[in-house]
């Protein structure tokens, strides 16, 4: 049994429900799964009961292939192996995770740092329940002291993140008293708010097309930012040719977040912990190359080990990435829409790059180690909250620069970037010890870091993002209201294994 938080009359009470029930309202917008900020209160995993095979009142016991054991496979598999049906998770890689990827080598001394999904937003109720559903510590993300690096046009300004005194631009002066943070909220968070819940049931883009029709600069430009106002708004991040409607949906569907986590130890504590859980349901190595349904069932066929292998089932979640989806065949084949869908979604760029420095050194200056810049570049560092005395420096590119930085050879892209790790925290390069990078448009089971739409391409692809075909149920997080987020990969999972228990009802 689980157990659920309800309000009555201002006191908090618990109730204990079945899987098949959670299964029913998990994911849906406004389930109260965890209180947002809060960090107590979960039933630990060791005190929920598995449901016997038959998964309740008319419920039918039914076997079901998941594709992917990421976040989002893992969490549909975990949900349907609890409420009792019979779970097979085919993963090509050999590991889980997908982009939830903690690196601990090269690195010496223990260290470790993100690779992937990093941030854990406390509006995020669903990763925050899972996080304590087995029993994860959740740390903050920013350290609570030192001073944050801001570099645009070729000054460092030092201060809260994002935050300056005086920007050297040409702002006007309302927006040098709004500030960086104003400035959000003038042009783009007012917005963000007339999207009501993308999250909620039923939500159409449609409404908002003019918007989906213009980059987000072109819209902050419409909505009256100066040039200089939207160089310092997109500080650290590469928002060219990102669709307006995309970037405020994501504003909306996040809400006022107030503090950020991460899972002590690596997030990748996470899908490891679940991936144990389905230890003998998993099957690595297994790159899945065709399915095909009719009206007896589903079948994966899936290439292991210079073999190919075929697994049966009355349904199938698939969560993999559209531009690797691009590989797999389909029988019947899926409508042209859906394949468009497939083949033309945008993933944006992303290079993430690791200094291991001998010393850090910057906390000598007040530094945290966390900044900002216009190159674009944003820096943090995973091991302030780490006990070694050694550091580690993180920077992340996005856009074009992330994509050429991807086609360079590893000892280049380091050395590039370290000159520019240079400028915001002078000493990088005399405390340099070694580095790493992790391109994700590299990576052959992923071709980039998350859904990422163009002008046009929410209100086209929407419709063909998350629904089903037939037996087939795809999710990921760019299936779900909160794209390149965990929040999206676990929504996505929990709505997809409510469609087949659902089925099974």
């Amino acid at each position: 049994m689980g157990r659920a938080v309800r309000e009555n009359e201002g006191e908090t009470k618990v109730s204990e429900y079945t899987r098949r029930d959670f299964l029913k309202t998990a994911g849906l917008a406004g389930a109260a799964l965890a209180v947002p900020g809060k960090l107590a209160g979960m039933t630990p995993a060791g005190q929920r009961q598995a449901s016997p095979t038959a998964t309740g009142p008319g419920g039918k016991r039914k076997k079901v292939i998941v594709v992917g054991a990421g976040l989002a496979g893992l969490v549909a598999g975990y949900e349907l192996d609890q409420a009792g049906h019979e779970v097979t998770i085919l993963e090509a890689q050999l590991r889980p995770g997908g982009r939830v990827l903690t690196l601990r080598a090269p690195f010496s001394d223990g260290l470790y740092a993100e690779a992937g999904a990093s941030r854990i937003p406390n509006t995020h109720d669903l990763t925050i329940r899972y996080a304590h559903e087995f029993q994860l510590k959740l740390v903050p993300f920013y350290p609570a002291s030192g001073q944050y690096v801001n570099q645009i046009a070729g000054e460092r300004l030092l201060g809260k993140l994002g935050a300056a005194s005086h920007w050297p631009v040409a702002l006007t002066a309302e927006e040098q008293r709004l500030g960086r943070a104003g400035m959000w909220q003038k042009y783009a968070l007012s917005a963000a708010k007339q999207l009501g819940n993308p999250a909620a049931p039923g939500w159409s883009p449609k409404p908002f097309a003019s918007l989906d029709g213009v980059t987000f600069t072109r819209f902050l430009r419409q909505q009256g930012a100066s040039a200089a106002a939207v160089r310092v708004m997109t500080l650290g991040m590469d928002y060219d040719g990102a669709s307006a409607l995309r970037i405020l949906a994501d504003l909306a569907v996040n809400g006022n977040v107030t503090e950020n986590y991460k899972i002590g130890g690596g997030n990748d504590q996470l899908p490891r912990a679940m991936a144990q859980r389905l230890s003998t349901r998993i099957h690595y190595g297994a790159m899945l190359q065709r399915i095909e349904q009719d009206r007896s069932g589903v079948r994966a066929f899936f290439l292991q080990g210079n073999l190919v292998h075929q697994s049966e089932a009355d349904h199938l979640i698939c969560t993999i990435p559209f531009p690797v989806l691009q590989r797999v065949q389909f029988q019947p084949p899926l409508s042209d829409e859906r394949l468009n869908a497939i083949d033309s979604t945008h993933y944006l760029s992303a290079t993430v790059l690791f200094f291991q420095e001998e010393r850090r050194y910057w906390q000598a200056d007040g530094l945290n180690g966390f900044a900002l810049s216009d190159w674009p570049v944003a820096v943090s560092q995973p091991t302030f909250d780490q006990t070694d005395p050694r550091g580690i420096l993180a920077a992340t590119l996005t856009g074009s620069i992330a994509l050429r930085e991807a086609g360079l050879p590893e000892d280049r892209r380091i050395s590039t970037v370290l000159n520019e790790m240079e400028t915001l925290f002078p000493g990088a390069r005399e405390n340099f010890e070694g580095g790493v990078s992790k391109a994700w448009n590299n990576d052959f089971w992923a071709k980039g870091a998350m859904q990422w739409f163009r002008p046009g391409q929410m209100i086209e692809f929407w419709p063909y993002m998350a629904s089903p075909v037939g037996r087939v149920h795809f999710g990921g997080e760019h299936t779900s209201p909160w794209p390149g987020w965990m929040q999206g990969a676990i929504h996505s999972g929990l709505r997809t294994a409510r469609e087949v228990q659902e089925a099974a009802s």
